[in-house]
């Protein structure tokens, strides 16, 4: 599932990068980093189902306020309104959009900029 979401982000002409952590040297910036913060399998009356709902943050990081107010703007337009999923992917909602500026880079003067974007991902593990 992480899988898609990335490609989906990256595939997009104004991502570059998502990776699962942000690395110590800022020469990708700016960048998405992506985080699962809750993996819940959904319940059928049966009790099991392969269906699954992931929540995953998207931070997102940039060297200036306008650089980053931008990526967190691409990152909500592409997953507004995701629904040609495939057969994995079955729905996709924004849940929040935030914006905390201005966190200090360790061992510099320089400041990172960061935003999220929050969002549920209804898949099917089974699939694909």
């Amino acid at each position: 599932m992480i899988g898609e979401l990335r490609t989906r982000l990256l595939t997009s002409s104004d991502i570059d990068t998502v990776e699962p952590y942000l690395r110590e040297d800022n020469e990708e910036l700016p960048v998405v980093v992506y985080e699962v913060t809750d993996d819940e399998y959904e319940r059928d009356l049966q009790g099991g189902s392969d269906l699954r709902r992931t929540t995953v943050a998207l931070r997102c990081y940039a060297t200036s306020y306008l650089a980053c107010d931008e990526l967190i703007d691409a990152v909500d337009d592409i997953l507004d309104g995701w629904t040609d999923t495939d057969e994995k992917i079955w729905a996709a909602e924004r849940v929040s959009v935030s914006r905390a500026y201005a966190l200090p880079i360790e061992s510099s003067n320089q400041l990172l900029y960061e935003g999220s974007v929050e969002v549920v991902v209804h898949w099917n593990r089974s699939s694909g």
